[in-house]
C-alpha cells in the first residue's frame, strides 16, 4: 500500500484502459483502488484485442479513466510561447485543418525554450470511446497520448533517463519530461514505486489512476464530454452522502444554495446591463469618433486647419472697408468651380474671396490700394469689375492671397 496526503477527490476505486490504436486495437487494464490515505494499484488485470472483454471486467457504474495512443494520434514538441491559442497550435502542425474537427492536449514539458508536446486526435476517434466506456460507467480522465506523469517521477525509487512506452521513447530527468522521439527499438525498463516493480509501458495508466485518487491532478485532454462524466460521478457521490444525512440538513443546504444561485443571478443580470450600456455608449463615442474624423477632413482639406490666422486677416479688411462699399460674400479658402457633382470637391488654399458692391469707382481704386498696402497680404486681384448703369453701383469680386 503505497501513502498519500491531501486525498480529496470521492472516488474509491478507479479502472485505467490503456488503448493503441492500430490495425488491430489492444487494450490494457489496470486498477487502482484507495483506503484512507492509501493507494493500492493492480496492474494488468487484463491485456487483450477485444474491447468486450475490457468492459467485461469493469463492474457497472464504476470511475473510469482513457489513454489513447497510436495510429492516427499526433505527437509534436514545439515552442508555445508565441502559439498561446489552441488554432494557431493546431494550424502549426496542420495547416488549414479544421479546430471543430480535433482535441489538442497540451503538456508542458521541462525544456529551456519553455516548449510542450502537443496531442492531437480527431474527435470522431476520441468520442467514439467516449461513448462506449461512458455507457454503463463514469470517465473520469481521458489522456490523449502518454504524457501525463510529470507529476509522479519524483516519486519513482529507480530513476532513469529514458522510458519505453510502445514505440516511444520518452526522456526524462529527475523532476520531468524533458522531450521524446518515435523509435522501434527500445527496450522496456522495470520501474519502481513504494517497493512494487512495474513496466515502463504501465507509467501513464499508474498516473492516471493517481491524478484521479489524489490532489496531484494530470493534464488531462479538455473534452466537454469527459467533464460532464466527470461532473455526473462527482454528483453521484455526493447524493450517496447526502441522503446518509437529516432532512433539516438537506433542507439548509437547498437554502444556501437558492440564496447563491439567487445572489449571482441578480449579479449575472447586473453585469448583463451594464455591459448593454456600456456597449451603448461604445457605439455612440464611435460615432462621434466617426463624425470628428469626417468634419476634421473637411476643415484640413479646406485649409481651416492650418496656421494661416483667419480671424486676424479677416479683421485687418474689415477695418479697411469703406461705407461705400457693401460686401455680400466673403469665401475663405472657395471652392473650384466644377459642373459635375462626382468630381472631387478641391478648395482654393491659402485665399480669401470678397464679392461685394460699389458706387464710388474712386473710392473702390482708393480701397484697393489701401488693401495691397496691408504688408500681411501676399497679393490682391481683381477678379471682376462690372458697373450697372440702371443700379448706378458696380459690382466686383476680388481675391486675395495670404
Amino acid at each position: 500500500m503505497f501513502k498519500l496526503e491531501s486525498i480529496i477527490d470521492k472516488t474509491r476505486k478507479v479502472y485505467v484502459i490503456d488503448i493503441e490504436l492500430s490495425i488491430k486495437e489492444s487494450y490494457s487494464l489496470t486498477e487502482l483502488s484507495r483506503q484512507g490515505k492509501e493507494i493500492d494499484f493492480n496492474f494488468l488485470l487484463v491485456g487483450c484485442n477485444s474491447i468486450d472483454d475490457v468492459i467485461s471486467y469493469i463492474p457497472p457504474e464504476s470511475a473510469v479513466g482513457i489513454i489513447i495512443s497510436g495510429k492516427g494520434i499526433i505527437y509534436r514538441q514545439i515552442n508555445t510561447n508565441d502559439m498561446p491559442i489552441k488554432d494557431k497550435l493546431l494550424n502549426h502542425i496542420l495547416p488549414d485543418a479544421d479546430i471543430n474537427d480535433f482535441y489538442l492536449q497540451l503538456n508542458k514539458i521541462n525544456s529551456e525554450n519553455n516548449s510542450s508536446i502537443i496531442s492531437i486526435a480527431r474527435k470522431s476517434v476520441i468520442n467514439s470511446f467516449i461513448k462506449v466506456f461512458g455507457e454503463k460507467n463514469f470517465i473520469v480522465g481521458l489522456s490523449i497520448g502518454p504524457f501525463i506523469f510529470n507529476s509522479i517521477i519524483p516519486l519513482l525509487e529507480n530513476h532513469c533517463s529514458t522510458i519505453k512506452y510502445k514505440n516511444t521513447e520518452i526522456n526524462i530527468n529527475e523532476n520531468s519530461i524533458i522531450g521524446f522521439q518515435l523509435t522501434e527499438n527500445i527496450e522496456n525498463k522495470i520501474l519502481k514505486i513504494d517497493n512494487k516493480e512495474f513496466s515502463s509501458e504501465l507509467l501513464p495508466s499508474l498516473s492516471l489512476g493517481f491524478s484521479i485518487l489524489m490532489k496531484e491532478l494530470c493534464n488531462y485532454a479538455e473534452i466537454p464530454e469527459v467533464h460532464n462524466y466527470i461532473s455526473e460521478n462527482r454528483y453521484r457521490h455526493s447524493c450517496i452522502k447526502i441522503i446518509r444525512y437529516t432532512i433539516p440538513i438537506i433542507f439548509f443546504i437547498l437554502m444556501v444554495s437558492y440564496i447563491l444561485f439567487d445572489h449571482y443571478y441578480n449579479k449575472v443580470n447586473t453585469l448583463n446591463t451594464e455591459i448593454q450600456e456600456s456597449e451603448l455608449l461604445i457605439n455612440q463615442i464611435e460615432s462621434l469618433q466617426a463624425t470628428y474624423i469626417s468634419k476634421n477632413k473637411f476643415l484640413q482639406q479646406s485649409g481651416l486647419l492650418g496656421q494661416t490666422q483667419i480671424s486676424y486677416y479677416l479683421d485687418l479688411i474689415a477695418q479697411e472697408i469703406p461705407e461705400t462699399i457693401v460686401l455680400s460674400e466673403i469665401n475663405v479658402n472657395p471652392i473650384e468651380k466644377n459642373n459635375s457633382f462626382k468630381e472631387k470637391i478641391i478648395f482654393k488654399r491659402n485665399k480669401i474671396e470678397l464679392i461685394g458692391s460699389s458706387i464710388d469707382s474712386y473710392i473702390f481704386n482708393s480701397w484697393i490700394k489701401k488693401l495691397k498696402d496691408i504688408n500681411s497680404f501676399k497679393d490682391i486681384n481683381i477678379i471682376q469689375y462690372e458697373y450697372k448703369e440702371k443700379e448706378n453701383k458696380a459690382d466686383f469680386t476680388i481675391t486675395i492671397n495670404i
